[in-house]
């Protein structure tokens, strides 16, 4: 669920999201990536675990999924990393 406070941030320039059953599913996670438009944007809780039946529910993600449903304008600010990649921001 989105929080009204959530929705009226500014000026953000790194945002962490988690596209996943667990914390939040895809709609509400590009609204509020959508709302402040940070400079960079960071899926997690993906793909570091080894998935089950049972772990499922916390597990499994949604990082490509996510991306799809941005807007173009956003899509280049979404920085989806592999296990162990480093992103260096410039400053």
């Amino acid at each position: 669920m989105l929080l009204q406070e959530q929705l009226e941030l500014t000026d953000i320039d790194i945002l962490f999201v988690s596209p996943t059953d667990h914390n939040m599913a895809i709609k509400p996670a590009a609204t509020l990536i959508g709302a402040p438009a940070p400079q960079h944007i960071f899926p997690q809780h993906f793909g570091t675990y080894r998935q089950t039946e049972d772990n499922r529910f916390w597990t499994e993600g949604f990082p490509d999924e996510l991306a799809a449903a941005l807007p173009e304008t956003l899509r280049d600010r979404y920085h989806k990393l592999r296990l162990g990649e480093v992103f260096r921001l410039s400053s």
